[in-house]
C-alpha cells in the first residue's frame, strides 16, 4: 500500500511539473465555432424565403377559388411540399456559400492567461477548378502522363493564424523566434475503405507457365501545402503512401 501511494504521489507531482513546463513550451488554445450565427441568420432566412413562396400560392388560390374549396386545398399541399424542399436547398446553398467564405472554426491562443492571438482553420470538399494553376502544376509534376490522371477528391484545409509578437516577448525570459503548429491528420476511415493490403498478381515464367505473386497495395496521398506570409507565399509537396494497414512512407518531391 505504502509503495502504491509513493507511485500516486510521483504521478502527481510529474503532472504538476509537465504543466508547469508546458506554460512555456505551448500555448493554450480554446476553440469555438466561428460561423455559428451567420449560419443560423442565413438558415432562418432559407425558412422564411420558403414560407413566403408557401403564403402567395395560398393567398393567390384562395382569392381565385375561394376557401374550402378543392383547388385551394391541393395548391396548399403542394405549396407546402415546395416549400421544404426550397427551404432544404436554400439551406444547402447557403452552407455551402458560408464554408467557402469563412473559417469553420476560430481559436483563441493564450499563454499564462493573457490572449497572444488567434487561429481560423476552416475544411471543405472543393471542386478542381477552384484550384490555382500553380497548385495544379505542382500536382502533376512527376506524373509520366498527366492527362491519364483520374479525377481525385479535393479536401481544402485552411488555417490562418495571428500572433502579437510584442505581448510574446513580454511573456517569456527567453527569446521568441516563433511558434510551432503541429497539425494532426486523421486517417482512420480513409484506411477502414481501402482494400486488401495484398494481391496476386499472375507473373510469366520461363517455363511458359504463370505464378501468382503477393503484390504490396498502396494508395497515395498527395499534400500541397502553401504557406503565405507578409506577401510571400512558397510551397511544399508531399506524397503519403498508405494501405489498410497505414502509413508506409511519406515522400517530399
Amino acid at each position: 500500500l505504502r509503495e502504491k501511494l509513493r507511485n500516486q504521489e510521483y504521478l502527481k507531482q510529474m503532472s504538476a511539473l509537465r504543466r508547469f513546463v508546458e506554460s512555456d513550451l505551448y500555448l493554450f488554445v480554446r476553440k469555438k465555432n466561428n460561423t455559428f450565427l451567420a449560419q443560423q441568420i442565413l438558415f432562418m432566412l432559407a425558412a422564411g424565403l420558403s414560407m413566403i413562396f408557401a403564403t402567395i400560392v395560398s393567398f393567390s388560390f384562395q382569392q381565385t377559388y375561394g376557401n374550402f374549396t378543392r383547388p385551394l386545398f391541393i395548391a396548399l399541399v403542394v405549396s407546402y411540399m415546395f416549400k421544404d424542399r426550397i427551404k432544404d436547398f436554400l439551406r444547402y446553398w447557403f452552407a455551402n456559400k458560408l464554408g467557402s467564405k469563412y473559417y469553420d472554426y476560430r481559436t483563441k491562443l493564450d499563454m499564462r492567461g493573457k490572449y497572444i492571438g488567434q487561429g481560423k482553420e476552416g475544411f471543405d470538399f472543393v471542386n478542381e477548378t477552384r484550384i490555382p494553376e500553380e497548385v495544379k502544376n505542382l500536382r502533376m509534376q512527376g506524373e509520366e502522363d498527366p492527362d491519364s490522371v483520374p479525377p481525385e477528391s479535393i479536401l481544402l484545409y485552411r488555417r490562418r493564424m495571428i500572433l502579437f509578437g510584442r505581448r510574446l516577448s513580454r511573456l517569456s525570459r527567453y527569446a521568441f523566434p516563433g511558434v510551432n503548429e503541429i497539425i494532426r491528420i486523421n486517417l482512420k476511415d480513409f484506411l477502414r475503405r481501402m482494400d486488401n493490403p495484398h494481391t496476386g498478381v499472375p507473373v510469366f515464367q520461363k517455363t511458359g507457365d504463370f505464378q501468382e505473386v503477393q503484390v504490396e497495395r498502396l494508395y497515395h496521398l498527395v499534400f500541397i501545402v502553401q504557406f503565405s506570409y507578409q506577401g510571400h507565399i512558397y510551397y511544399k509537396r508531399y506524397r503519403l503512401e498508405v494501405n489498410r494497414r497505414g502509413l508506409k512512407q511519406v515522400r517530399e518531391w
